[in-house]
């Protein structure tokens, strides 16, 4: 009976041994990983020695993240280590510039790293000439004359271009021709289309298309702006109207003529009015970065 108690006794001694070495051999192999950012650990990981870990993404207001290093060395997204290691975030100071195109198209803001060298936009304005961006004290902004690295605003300089060509909205144009409006006022919304009008002041036919604007802009008004040229009056008028018409091979020298997208209308009928209804819809539920602009196109 003792021996067989004896026997047991060893037994369990051998199998507490055993798990006891099971486990030491376990944690010998395994590791932790401490991640750090802004001197601060944000997370520790225990893993097995050389199991690929995914590293964990992070962010921080006003700043890009750079990655994680270990021991000066970039990481790739996902790494292996054989040791208990510290691996640190890497960020890059970020700022946001806001434009003001003082009239321009319209420009998103910009956030880009301090470090990053600058790709600012250029913007566009009709009948002027972009000169430069300014910070908020008039000094000069380019791409290798980077402002402080803050938060700011840079404001678009203009010159007049040489040419004297000149637009006039809706609401200027038909005042132009003495059409009284039959709206109170007209409020494009932000993603609203542009139709190029070229008209003749006294040209019946022009007036009959303005009257038919006039009476849908309570129901489109938000969809489209205006800007119309008057062309029997004012030369370079006249002139930007023959390098549209021969740009879009239309060679026409009548008017009204006028262009919606891609869309080009010779002369006015009332017979037109569903297409030109149907050609402002369309290019107004075309994506922003894909309608078709004649001017833009032709750089003007």
């Amino acid at each position: 009976m003792k021996k067989i108690f004896m026997i047991c006794l060893s037994v369990i001694v051998i199998a507490i041994a055993t798990i006891l070495l099971i486990l030491q051999l376990s944690n010998n192999q395994r590791i932790t990983i401490q991640f750090i950012s802004e001197g601060k650990v944000i997370k520790e990981q225990k893993v097995e020695k050389g199991v690929v870990i995914e590293l964990p993404k992070i962010t921080r207001e006003n700043y890009v993240f750079d990655g994680w290093y270990y021991n000066d060395k970039k990481l790739n997204t996902n790494a292996w280590f054989d040791q208990d290691v510290a691996i640190y975030a890497s960020w890059k100071e970020q700022m946001t510039i806001t434009f003001d195109t003082d009239g321009g198209n319209e420009i998103k803001p910009l956030s880009v790293s301090c470090q990053e060298t600058l790709n600012l936009p250029i913007p566009k304005k009709r009948g002027y000439k972009f000169i430069t961006w300014q910070d908020q004290k008039g000094n000069n902004v380019t791409n290798e004359k980077k402002p402080n690295c803050e938060d700011t605003i840079l404001k678009a300089k203009w010159e007049l271009s040489q040419n004297n060509y000149y637009s006039l909205n809706l609401e200027e144009t038909l005042a132009d021709v003495g059409i009284i409006k039959k709206f109170d006022k007209h409020n494009p919304n932000n993603n609203a289309i542009t139709i190029y009008v070229f008209y003749g002041k006294e040209c019946g036919h022009s007036r009959e298309f303005l009257e038919f604007i006039n009476t849908i802009v309570n129901e489109y008004g938000a969809y489209f702006k205006i800007e119309a040229y008057e062309v029997w009056h004012n030369q370079d008028n006249h002139k930007l109207f023959s390098e549209v018409s021969r740009y879009l091979n239309t060679n026409s020298t009548g008017v009204p003529y006028f262009v919606i997208g891609e869309n080009v209308f010779r002369g006015y009928s009332s017979s037109s009015n569903d297409v030109i209804k149907k050609a402002i819809m369309d290019l107004y539920n075309t994506k922003v970065n894909e309608r078709y602009d004649v001017l833009d196109e032709m750089n003007i």
